[in-house]
């Protein structure tokens, strides 16, 4: 699976707590509707934000004077050549171009992985699901590689309780998930 597969596996978009219409401002074949994150496009928008789109899909916004005059730098600048590109939807996968940045602001206040996995859905009583605090995994374990494949595939990983620790060796059934916090060399 892509990593978009699984931000759409995991991801809930929901219309902003406001109301406000959305429509053109993220691409929905972009965004998961069943996830447990609550992700939308925010409530408010700066003023230099609609600007920055504007002029990115060259259209004028009304008020303001598009033109570079020598010696200054004005803005916003009304470019007519592709410096400013639009992207509909910035998770799109495309990675350059403005747009309106989705947030994860679904229920109208910042809607963190912790809510949407640990305290929404219950995890502590899922049997395919171990949860290890003040675990430091030190290196991922993999399964041979077919000769018909040069892809190596993650089976499991080694931990420890902390450094002089025993080391433990965990095979995965399905898949592994690393999900780190800080990084140590």
């Amino acid at each position: 699976m892509t990593a978009n597969g699984y931000f759409k596996k995991w991801e809930s978009f929901v219309q902003p707590t406001d109301g406000h219409s959305v429509t053109g401002d993220y691409d929905p074949l972009t965004h998961g509707t069943s996830g447990p994150i609550k992700t939308t496009i925010r409530n408010y928008n700066f003023a230099v934000d609609d600007i920055a789109v504007s002029v990115a899909k060259n259209q004028q916004v009304p008020g303001y004077i598009y033109s570079m005059h020598p010696g200054s730098f004005p803005w916003p600048i009304m470019r007519t050549d592709s410096d400013f590109l639009s992207d509909p939807d910035v998770n799109s996968g495309v990675g350059v171009g403005v747009g309106y940045e989705p947030s994860f602001t679904g229920t109208g206040i910042r809607y963190s992985s912790a809510q949407g996995y640990l305290h929404d859905n219950n995890v502590f009583a899922r049997a395919n699901l171990d949860v290890l605090i003040g675990a430091q995994a030190i290196k991922l374990t993999y399964a041979p590689v077919p000769s018909s494949s040069s892809t190596p595939v993650v089976s499991g990983l080694q931990y420890t309780a902390g450094q002089g620790q025993t080391v433990y060796t965990v095979k995965a059934s399905k898949e592994v998930i690393l999900a780190a916090g800080a990084l140590d060399r």
